[in-house]
């Protein structure tokens, strides 16, 4: 399998971490991925950072990516 950040074509430029723990923090890793088998291209991939009310609505982040087949 092939994680989508590592093969997309549009470069990634997003926050460097898809947690947030509920708070503002420094991290600088990833713990939420899209992996594709062989041959399935990524067109884009990202993180959205989404709050409501100045609220985080998860402690994840979502993660997604545009793929072809």
């Amino acid at each position: 399998f092939n994680d989508t950040k590592e093969i997309t074509q549009t470069p990634f430029t997003g926050k460097p971490h898809s947690s947030n723990g509920f708070r503002e923090r420094e991290v600088t890793r990833i713990i939420d991925y899209i992996f594709v088998s062989e041959g399935i291209k990524t067109k884009k991939y990202d993180i959205l950072v989404i709050k409501k009310d100045s609220v985080y609505v998860s402690d994840h982040y979502p993660v997604f990516s545009t793929i072809e087949f």
